[in-house]
């Protein structure tokens, strides 16, 4: 035994007073050997006296009800000490689910211990899988060698009731039908509350003890310096992705009035597969990906659960956000379609020319269709994109604001990067922060969960080469030179977004001698220079105040500045200080519908469809991120490269 690991196990899993399980045959009988304890070293006491070690040793991972059991453990023959007993945790004794296990097991003969290569293959795809759940946004887990195969410890904090264990049930099956394959089985029936889990540092026995099936000392191999719980809506993300409700017969799948079969669909549109039986239901392997024909097989793959729900997965970066819906239209294109509110596809913009003898316009002369024609910048948030009309707009300006510490540079350099991504040009001016502490900024937010090293930071500098530009604060704050320069960059690189951070970091003195004058001739100037150029511009302005709630009437300087902003944004964060002074000019109903976001862009003006609105969003801490979502698992393109 391996007293580390025991040890390990009663922190890690915060086992204040463990069942512990010994199960095995014992003089030709089915055994089960109980106890109850409170430390290591009462357990190994315990241990030490009895004569069947031989047994394989057993713990209850999740959080159990002592309060509720106090009185059978108090009264029970298994108190610091083992005992023959009937007496299991069951279901109903878990109070809350602490871990959720992905078990590993390699397919061998029944009755035997795993070889070196077979435990080779359950660590290479629990690894695959690690990494599968890391590109969706999970944050850690806990690694272990069970003996014979690999377990993942996933930890979370959900409730325990039906939802929770359907849901957990569900992840498994999807984890298990996308990488189970002839070598090893992901294991679909660990997903109950009360299931048990190998007791680490104890050794596994199955079969004859030999060289090539020896039998192996249980340990862990990963533990993160934080075990910090995984949001139940990454758990739900991964469901929602790959367990699609079976289409529905009739017109909308437009495959008669009969059940939807999977595999007569695939032979109906002659696509080579090779079937498998995987737990749970069937998996189709794909000759070829139909995204991308050189991914060949095994690569991806379709698969059909069994209540009917369906699924397909490519394993390649550039074919990760394909799922069942896109694999089905990319088949049969259309048959899914329904209306689309998502962001536009994005034309060539198109600045008219107004010829000298249409100086007036009658009515039906006017080319309504030229709003289409608008090129629109994403910003990589799509409530706010749906409500501009698809993105910013070019020819455009929109002014930001927000008091100190509401979130503007992280919303700034998240639309930013988002704009870049979707191979955008930006130039950026920031008068408050350091070219070198920007790139800071940047390499962080692009790299998300991905570790800090310098390959990765290489291929983010090299995505964002030609696309994002940095005014070198060395050549001063003169607005008539900055101009200039902003200006050039926008000919000679075709820049279609700049960002200017903050008005106040500018000397406009060349503008007028009134404070007011200055800024209104500022902004006029911007306002024509968006224009003319077809591009867009973001114009940050600090609010009057330093706190409470800011209005747009609250933008510091001259009126001008939002009179002629197509958009103006107003940056929220979420605090006790805003929640008392939103009630001022909000309903107290409509402030409680943004609890549990951390930010709150406000669409505070909004020149081209008057939809103005407030959208949440959630600050994901460790990676700088604002998200629209809870689990949103951000890409960049950068990440295709990595090897």
């Amino acid at each position: 035994m391996k007293l580390d690991d025991l040890n390990m196990c009663f922190e890690i899993f915060q086992l204040g007073a463990a069942e512990i399980r010994g199960i095995g045959n014992v003089d030709g009988k089915h055994r089960s050997y109980s106890g109850w304890f409170a430390s290591v070293g009462g357990l190994m006491s315990a241990l030490e006296q009895m004569e069947y070690l031989n047994l394989n040793w057993y713990f209850v991972f999740n959080q159990i009800d002592y309060d509720q059991l106090k009185g059978k453990m108090r009264n029970s023959s298994c108190m610091e000490k083992f005992a023959i007993s009937n007496h299991c945790i069951c279901d109903i004794d878990i109070v809350r689910r602490k871990w959720v296990m992905l078990d590993f097991d390699p397919v061998r003969p029944s009755g035997t211990s795993s070889t070196f290569e077979q435990l080779s293959y359950a660590s290479m795809t629990a690894k695959k899988v690690w990494d599968f759940l890391f590109h969706n946004g999970f944050y850690d887990y806990v690694g272990c060698v069970s003996g014979n195969g690999y377990h993942i410890m996933l930890p979370c904090d959900l409730e325990a009731n039906e939802q929770t264990d359907n849901l957990v049930s569900d992840f498994i099956k999807v984890i298990s039908m996308l990488f189970s394959d002839e070598n090893v089985a992901i294991d679909t029936q660990v997903s109950n509350r009360a299931r048990l889990t190998k007791l680490y540092g104890t050794v596994a026995h199955k079969g004859e003890h030999s060289a090539l099936t020896p039998h192996r000392t249980s340990c862990f191999k990963h533990v993160p310096q934080e075990i910090k719980p995984i949001d139940k809506a990454y758990f739900e993300k991964i469901v929602a992705a790959f367990m699609t409700p079976n289409s529905r017969p009739s017109s909308e799948n437009n495959y008669g009035r009969g059940k939807f079969s999977l595999e007569s669909f695939l032979k109906s549109h002659n696509i080579a597969f090779e079937q498998r039986s995987i737990a749970g239901g069937r998996k189709y392997i794909l000759k070829e990906c139909p995204f991308n024909s050189e991914h060949k097989s095994p690569d991806s793959a379709v698969f059909e659960f069994d209540d009917g729900r369906l699924g397909f997965k490519c394993f390649h970066n550039s074919c990760s956000s394909y799922h069942w819906k896109e694999f089905r239209e990319k088949i049969e294109p259309f048959v899914l379609q329904k209306k689309n509110y998502g962001v536009k596809d994005f034309v060539d913009f198109k600045q008219s020319e107004v010829q000298e003898e249409n100086v007036w316009l009658g009515f039906e002369q006017i080319n309504s269709s030229q709003a289409n024609d608008i090129l629109r910048i994403p910003t990589g948030y799509n409530e706010l994109d749906r409500s501009l009309g698809g993105g910013l707009a070019a020819g455009g300006l929109s002014v930001l604001t927000g008091v100190n510490g509401c979130g503007k540079t992280v919303f700034l350099t998240n639309t930013i990067l988002n704009i870049c991504d979707k191979d955008f040009k930006v130039g950026l001016f920031s008068g408050e922060m350091q070219s070198w502490r920007l790139k800071s900024w940047f390499l962080l937010i692009s790299r998300g969960l991905f570790k800090d090293t310098e390959e990765n930071n290489a291929l983010i500098e090299k995505s964002l080469k030609d696309k994002l530009f940095v005014y070198n604060n060395a050549n001063g704050n003169n607005w008539d030179q900055l101009f200039r320069n902003v200006k050039q960059l926008v000919e000679e690189k075709e820049v279609q977004v700049v960002v200017l951070d903050n008005m106040a970091c500018m000397n406009l003195l060349n503008l007028g001698s009134e404070k007011f004058d200055q800024q209104s001739n500022f902004i006029k100037e911007l306002a024509e220079f968006a224009r003319k150029s077809g591009i867009h511009i973001i114009l940050v302005a600090h609010p009057r105040k330093s706190f409470g709630v800011v209005r747009k009437s609250d933008i510091a300087g001259s009126y001008d500045l939002s009179n002629m902003a197509d958009n103006v944004f107003i940056i929220h964060k979420m605090n006790d200080d805003f929640r008392k002074g939103a009630k001022d000019f909000w309903r107290r109903d409509v402030v409680d519908l943004f609890e549990g976001f951390d930010n709150l862009i406000e669409v505070a003006k909004n020149r081209d469809l008057g939809d103005e609105r407030v959208i949440g969003l959630y600050y994901e801490r460790y990676s700088k991120r604002l998200k629209s979502q809870m689990a949103e698992t951000i890409h960049y393109n950068w990440e295709k490269e990595i090897s």
